[in-house]
């Protein structure tokens, strides 16, 4: 939002909107902030792939440089992080507390990234390659004896944006094939299972939290548009946002998705039921994005 440093910084809100509140003032733009399981850190990373650490919600300080990577998120116990990183020449998801000197590989496939944790942070799938191509894999993190995850998906195409279903039982994900085109799947009883071929180019597919919705985006040369369905496919529906193409989004509850989208030529931050479409912008100065919520 506005601020005196040019750059995007993180800031903090009530879900209505209220209480706006600036954490950080460094010169960088700051990106894809996430909240600790309990509410009281945030973990992001800057367009330079710093990673850092706010622990003071209060106001304005200085973050925590972490170390260099992107998409950093929280453990389940709050402990330890777990990022993408280019580390010794290689690029994979690692794992380390903020005050360690040096991280630790979580997969030993190549390119391993965006990483998802269920709902207990206890299982974590991600994207990584193998054979040529993109597959989905899941690991167990609670399980200390599990070295490497197990691949989930078995095709020529390139499988991208995964999210696990809050009760464990599936996982869904993007799959392009060599014309960049996406359909969204599930993986349900050892089974690949097309969602929405012949729509056009689907992605960012996420389960809602009482497990009965899967949110997603479908991209067209003109705009980039939020839909839900159910967990089979059936009853897909345009949600609207109001403005041009939404960005980024994260479910709230089992009825609210929280959103940026294109507003003339920057991005506000806005909240919509996707029962009875009531959409309310969050946010109205300066540039807006990447917004995430309390667990």
């Amino acid at each position: 939002t506005d601020n005196p440093t040019g750059y995007l910084q993180v800031f903090t809100m009530n879900i209505d909107g209220t209480d706006k509140k600036q954490l950080t003032a460094i010169n960088q733009n700051c990106m894809y902030p996430r909240w600790s399981y309990d509410g009281t850190k945030i973990i992001f990373y800057t367009d330079n792939q710093d990673i850092y650490l706010i622990s003071d919600l209060n106001g304005v300080s200085n973050p925590y440089f972490v170390f260099k990577g992107y998409n950093p998120c929280f453990t389940w116990d709050d402990e330890n992080i777990i990022f993408v990183a280019e580390h010794e020449g290689f690029t994979t998801l690692y794992i380390m507390q903020p005050t360690e000197p040096e991280p630790s590989p979580l997969s030993a496939d190549d390119y391993s990234t965006m990483q998802v944790l269920a709902a207990d942070g206890r299982t974590m799938v991600y994207s990584a390659f193998e054979g040529g191509d993109k597959d989905i894999f899941i690991t167990d993190l609670a399980d200390s004896t599990a070295v490497d995850g197990v691949r989930l998906t078995k095709n020529n195409d390139s499988e991208l944006e995964p999210d696990i279903s809050p009760d464990g039982s599936m996982v869904t994900y993007a799959s392009f094939d060599m014309n960049l085109r996406g359909t969204i799947y599930v993986y349900k009883d050892n089974k690949e299972i097309a969602l929405t071929q012949g729509m056009g180019s689907t992605n960012q597919p996420k389960f809602s939290p009482d497990n009965k919705l899967i949110a997603f985006v479908l991209i067209t040369d003109n705009s980039v548009d939020l839909y839900t369905m159910n967990t089979d496919g059936t009853n897909k529906k345009k949600i609207p946002t109001v403005g041009g193409s939404v960005g980024n989004y994260r479910w709230v509850d089992a009825s609210r998705i929280i959103y940026d989208v294109e507003i003339g030529d920057a991005n506000q931050i806005g909240i919509v039921n996707v029962y009875n479409n009531e959409v309310k912008y969050l946010t109205s100065k300066g540039t807006n994005a990447y917004p995430d919520v309390t667990k």
